[in-house]
This record gives C-alpha cells, sequence and structure tokens, in this order.
C-alpha cells in the first residue's frame, strides 16, 4: 500500500499548536478573572464586617474613632470600586482570548477536515489500485489454467 502524505501537514501542526497556545491563554485569563473576582468578594466581606461595626460601635465611640473608621470604609469603597473596574477589564480580555481560542480550534478544524477528506480519497485509491490487481491475478490464474485444458479433455 502505498503511503499517505499530507502534504498540509505543516500547517497542521502551526495550527494545532496555536490552538493549545490560545486555550493556555484562555486559561490564565479566567485564572485571572477568579482572582479578582475572589479579591472583590474579600473586599466586600471586609467592607460589610466594618460597617456592622461602625453602626455598633458608633454610640460608644469617640469622634476621632468614628472619623478614622469612615475613612477606612471609604477607602474600602475606592479599592472595591478599582477591583470592580480591574474585574471588567480583565472579564472583556477572558472574552478576548475565547474568542480566540475558538477562532483557532475553528482553523485547526479545517486543516484536519482537509487531511481526513484527503486520506479517504488516498485509500480509497489504494484499494482500487490493489482491486485491480487482484483483477489482473485472477485474470491471468484463469487464462493459465484455460490454456492448461486442452479442446478435448475432461476436466
Amino acid at each position: 500500500m502505498k503511503r499517505f502524505k499530507f502534504e498540509l501537514e505543516s500547517v497542521l501542526q502551526v495550527r494545532q499548536e496555536s490552538h493549545e497556545a490560545a486555550k493556555i491563554e484562555l486559561s490564565n485569563a479566567a485564572a485571572a478573572v477568579d482572582a479578582a473576582r475572589d479579591q472583590l468578594e474579600r473586599l466586600q466581606d471586609v467592607r460589610k464586617v466594618q460597617e456592622s461595626q461602625l453602626r455598633t460601635h458608633a454610640t460608644l465611640a469617640d469622634p476621632n474613632a468614628l472619623f478614622l473608621h469612615s475613612a477606612y470604609l471609604d477607602a474600602l469603597s475606592r479599592r472595591e470600586r478599582q477591583q470592580t473596574e480591574a474585574l471588567v477589564h480583565l472579564e472583556a480580555e477572558r472574552s478576548l482570548r475565547q474568542t480566540a481560542a475558538i477562532e483557532a480550534a475553528q482553523d485547526a478544524q479545517v486543516i484536519e477536515k482537509i487531511r481526513e477528506r484527503q486520506y479517504r480519497v488516498h485509500r480509497q485509491s489504494v484499494l482500487q489500485h490493489e482491486q485491480t490487481e487482484l483483477d489482473e491475478a485472477a485474470i491471468l490464474a484463469f487464462g493459465r489454467n484455460a490454456g492448461d485444458r486442452s479442446p478435448g479433455s475432461r476436466i
């Protein structure tokens, strides 16, 4: 059987490597989003605890302590807004990476389908060639057997 050689094998390899790289970048972007979301949740939890403490101790605490606590809450709120903005940016980046991964997968699939189609054609050609050889061998064998028989001989 004649060996199958795919002329676009190097292109397929590059496309597959590109797809793998895009998947890794998507994974990294998703991890960054998860980390930013966790950080935002921690900030929100700290702010809620601090607000609760401020309400509880508002009547007992001195004005300076209340002022410092309020300033701390303001700083937490600012940090929370910054983290929210960072999260939005990271989610947009993840979305871009996801689109790139999908496109890379589609690019690789196109070449893989071409390869599969060419392999089927190759396989069919090989099978036809083998069948032709078998037919020729059968014809030759039949011809030899027919030549061995003389017109008046019995089989």
